[in-house]
């Protein structure tokens, strides 16, 4: 989350991974973000974690996101940089 200044709050979800730990994330196993296997779902994240969106950010935003990445054609994703390196 950051503050504006003016007391608006911006959330931002993202994939986590080992730099967003600091030294201590080479300590810890990234079996969810670097395995190939984490990656093996038939539909995009924003689909199948659509409850835990919906927790996070309400179900208006979580609409809004969802038309947004329709309209630009997301039927089409880049591969995962763990599922690339293994190709």
């Amino acid at each position: 989350d950051t503050e504006d200044g003016d007391g608006h709050v911006t959330s931002t979800v993202r994939q986590w991974d080992r730099k967003h730990w600091g030294d201590g994330g080479a300590e810890f196993h990234w079996w969810c973000t670097e395995a190939e296997e984490a990656f093996v779902d038939n539909s995009p994240v924003y689909e199948s974690m659509r409850d835990e969106l919906v927790e996070l950010c309400n179900e208006k935003v979580y609409d809004r996101l969802v038309s947004y990445l329709r309209s630009r054609g997301a039927d089409t994703y880049l591969p995962h940089p763990a599922v690339r390196r293994s190709s």
